[in-house]
Formats: C-alpha cells, sequence, structure tokens
C-alpha cells in the first residue's frame, strides 16, 4: 500500500533527524503510529484538534491556541480534553475578530515548543481527526520545523474530505461553504456549536466523526479514510 511505504520513508528520516536532535517525546510518538490500515476506526484511538490561527499562511502566520480531545471507540472522552494558549511574536492584530483572543489573553500563553510536545504526547498511539485538515496540518509541520528541525508524519482522518465524499454521491461539485463545519454537522441534525474557539471546534469535529459513521452502511478501515500528512 502506497500510504505504508510513504510513512516508512517518512518514519527513517525523521528518526535520522532524532539523532542529531535527540527528542524523547517525539521518539515515543513515532515508534507508537499506528500501521494496521484493516483496523475498523471505531477501534482506532483518535484525538480530534483544532487550531485557531492569527491568518491562513502557514510561513507568515501563527498558531494563537490549540485544543484536543481524546476519542476511544469512537466516543468523545470529554474528561480527556485541553485547550493550550500559545504565546506568539507580535500581536494578533485583525484575527480577534475571527478567534476573540486578545494580546492581553496571550500574555500568560505557553510557549509553542511546549504546547507542540503536549500535543505530541497526547496523540501517541492515535490518529489525529480533523475538519479542513490540510490547513491545521500545514501550520503544525511549519512549526515542527521551527521547533523540532524537523518533518514529524502526521496519520489525520479529514471529516471536511469524508463529507464531501458523502454529499459528492448524490450530486458532484459541492460548493465550498456546504462543507464547512457547521453545515456538515447540521447535515446530520447537530446543535450549533459556537465556532473558532479551538476545543469548542475539536469536540464539534469528533462529534461530527461519529454522527458520519453512524450513518454509513458499512463500517470504514483508517485505510479507507486516513491521510499522511
Amino acid at each position: 500500500m502506497w500510504l505504508q511505504l510513504k510513512l516508512k520513508r517518512q518514519l527513517r528520516k525523521a528518526r535520522r533527524c532524532l539523532n542529531i536532535r535527540p527528542n524523547l517525546i517525539i521518539a515515543n510518538y513515532l515508534a507508537a503510529l499506528p500501521s494496521d490500515f484493516s483496523r475498523p476506526i471505531s477501534q482506532q484511538p483518535m484525538l480530534a484538534a483544532d487550531l485557531e490561527l492569527t491568518g491562513l499562511n502557514p510561513k507568515h502566520h501563527q498558531i494563537v491556541s490549540a485544543g484536543f480531545v481524546v476519542m476511544d471507540n469512537l466516543t468523545v472522552a470529554a474528561g480527556k480534553a485541553l485547550q493550550r494558549l500559545v504565546k506568539i511574536d507580535g500581536g494578533v492584530g485583525d484575527s480577534a475578530t475571527i478567534h476573540h483572543l486578545t494580546d492581553a489573553d496571550l500574555a500568560s500563553a505557553l510557549p509553542l515548543t511546549q504546547v507542540l510536545e503536549q500535543l505530541l504526547e497526547a496523540l501517541t498511539g492515535r490518529v489525529l481527526v480533523c475538519h479542513h485538515a490540510p490547513l491545521d496540518t500545514a501550520f503544525l509541520q511549519q512549526a515542527f520545523q521551527q521547533c523540532f528541525g524537523m518533518h514529524i508524519p502526521l496519520l489525520v482522518i479529514d471529516t471536511q474530505t469524508i463529507e464531501k465524499r458523502i454529499q459528492e454521491r448524490a450530486a458532484p461539485m459541492v460548493p465550498l461553504h456546504r462543507l464547512r463545519l457547521h453545515h456538515c454537522r447540521a447535515n446530520y441534525g447537530l446543535p450549533v456549536a459556537s465556532g473558532h474557539q479551538a476545543l469548542t471546534d475539536a469536540i464539534a469535529c469528533a462529534e461530527l466523526l461519529m454522527a458520519q459513521q453512524a450513518h454509513q452502511t458499512r463500517v470504514s478501515t483508517l485505510g479507507d479514510v486516513v491521510q499522511l500528512a
């Protein structure tokens, strides 16, 4: 399977980087990456996550907060949820109108490296779940390069991609606005969740995945839905 081959190549490269800059948290994460892509996702430990940002360009903008929640047996473990504010260079600027975080809120925020290590610890042995994953994973990979000097393989399930496939069975060329998180949740009768708050959006994403799988005619395996970032 091409995904497994690509993952092995990324793992070899990441481990070579660790020989130069050892990091036990990253080493443990890499050693525990799931490898059985035939496993039903209902049996796959996962971590739903969301980032709030100062903009949409990972080379020029920054992560201001990260929220993540554990999923076991395709159920949200609300007692295992975490949100962290992230210290940034400069101010939040106009992005405050989106995520509602101010420079004062970030005055006591954690360094980016510390937040990334907490995320990787929580993600160890799990698969990442995001809505519109390319945006989140692009910022994470930029942050990994900045803090650790390396690309860290991420196995991720994108609820937006899943919803796009589902909707395209009825009609091709789904408009982008119909794939936003709140629109996707509405398709399953899920309540409106306040957007642009990292932990709230992470939980909303987890609930969407649960609803999507509940409406499937067959159980999805990890190989059906996982991507490598």
